[in-house]
């Protein structure tokens, strides 16, 4: 089943009521390309980055730090063996807050969520194999003696952020003294919205200011569909119409490094405008997807903005978020929930918790490619079936997701948009230029 072609006749699950899931079971699909050959690469990454610190640990006489490694080398061999051939997915075997639902998940796959069981790396849905990959890659480092805080991605997440970029002191003079409108408004919301090209576990080496500074305008004809003008209106409605003490927005973020940052600059401008009196910022516990943020980044990310040479803007910004984040306005919040291999549509079965917190929200702001399949099921949906139908039942808040497209799924096209992007870009979907900003107000 090819990615141009499975959304003239809606493929569905045994249930006829929803799209199939992505799967690697469509060879030429993305899906397949991924665990066919990217996530081999990222576990040969990860094994190569631990055998290079083993060779100092010895030179440094940290032998048990070395027969950590070692252990951790030797079961994500095994983990990339399996997935090359094709075995059966294993339970987890760790001791970490979330293991029994993984583990569940393994052993009751509803028909809904997988075609059949054994759960295999190329038959299992594209979704559960990928996020079962980098919770198995953490599952490995814990359970070792010496190594339980090794983040395999950390030297690869801080060098994707060069602090001295020229663009970013004027996006944050953008959003902490322009007075608000659309156009201003818009023009933030779009350097959140194309920071989320810059995604460690597909591209490397990406440069901000050569893509963004002088591009902007024109990048604006790549969104496919665009809800700025409804998304701006919204938060309006927020700024005259909500009480103050129930001015909250909660950012559900995606990758550490210039996604970050812009991200920031898009909830100062929030902050600022008295969109919001509350933003919370909800991260990962673990190393997960290369790049994304976890709280020690996000804390690392602010004293690099504070020790910028020759630039108190940016140092300005930071000591601000620094107080912002002391004067608990700006929260930083974890919940496992966000690295399980569960959609969004479950979240309020599976995390009640936090679907109850997130319906507090005024808006819920969902970044990246990641969190966009999560909240459309990784499913198969037509391009043009509407966002908030793909939603299904998630609908704790008022939803806008900023992504740009690096997953062969999307809904709220146009009819005739996605014909025409083939006839001129077979891989239109996956290339990370093409971009979206869909608004749900529930």
């Amino acid at each position: 089943m090819s990615a141009a072609a499975n959304r003239d006749g809606v493929e569905v699950s045994n249930n006829k009521s929803v799209p199939e899931r992505l799967s690697a079971r469509y060879k030429g699909s993305f899906a397949y390309f991924t665990i066919r050959d990217r996530l081999p690469v990222t576990l040969t990454r990860v094994i190569d980055g631990l055998s290079r610190k083993i060779s100092n640990w010895k030179i440094e006489l940290n032998e048990d730090v070395a027969a950590d490694a070692i252990g951790i080398i030797s079961k994500l061999s095994k983990l990339r063996n399996e997935m090359q051939t094709n075995k059966a997915i294993e339970e987890l075997n760790d001791e970490y807050e979330d293991v029994s639902v993984w583990n569940d998940y393994i052993k009751g796959a509803d028909q809904l969520q997988e075609l059949e069981r054994p759960l295999k790396w190329f038959t299992a849905s594209w979704l559960f194999a990928e996020c079962y990959m980098y919770r198995a890659i953490f599952s490995a480092i814990i359970a070792s003696q010496f190594l339980k805080s090794y983040d395999p991605f950390q030297e690869q997440k801080y060098r994707s952020f060069n602090v001295d970029d020229h663009i970013y002191p004027s996006v944050v003079e953008l959003a902490t003294n322009a007075s608000h409108s659309y156009e201003n408004f818009t023009q933030v919301l779009q350097f959140s919205l194309w920071g989320n090209m810059f995604d460690l576990s597909l591209f490397n080496d990406v440069d901000v200011s050569t893509k963004l500074s002088t591009q902007l305008k024109t990048m604006e004809s790549k969104i496919l569909s665009n809800d700025d003008r409804q998304t701006c209106s919204y938060l309006e409605y927020v700024m005259h119409s909500i009480p103050n003490h129930e001015k909250r927005i909660d950012f559900v973020l995606d990758n550490v490094g210039p996604e970050l940052f812009f991200d920031l600059c898009l909830a100062e401008y929030i902050y600022r405008h008295n969109m919001a009196n509350k933003i919370y910022f909800h991260i990962k516990s673990m190393p997960w997807f290369v790049s994304d943020v976890m709280r020690k980044d996000f804390f690392w990310q602010i004293e690099k903005m504070k020790a910028t040479n020759n630039c108190s803007t940016m140092s300005k910004f930071a000591d601000r978020i620094q107080q912002y984040l002391q004067d608990n306005t700006w929260q930083i919040v974890e919940n496992s929930f966000w690295t399980t291999c569960h959609d969004y549509n479950d979240m309020s079965i599976i995390a009640p918790d936090l679907y109850n917190s997130l319906r507090k929200s005024s808006l819920i702001i969902f970044k990246g490619d990641l969190n966009y399949r999560k909240l459309l099921g990784d499913r198969n949906w037509p391009y043009t079936c509407q966002f908030c139908n793909a939603l299904r039942s998630f609908r704790p808040a008022p939803v806008v997701a900023l992504r740009t497209l690096k997953a062969d799924l999307v809904v709220g096209l146009a009819d005739g948009v996605s014909s025409k992007l083939f006839e001129r870009e077979s891989n239109w979907m996956i290339v990370g230029k093409y971009g979206v900003i869909q608004f749900c107000e529930s």
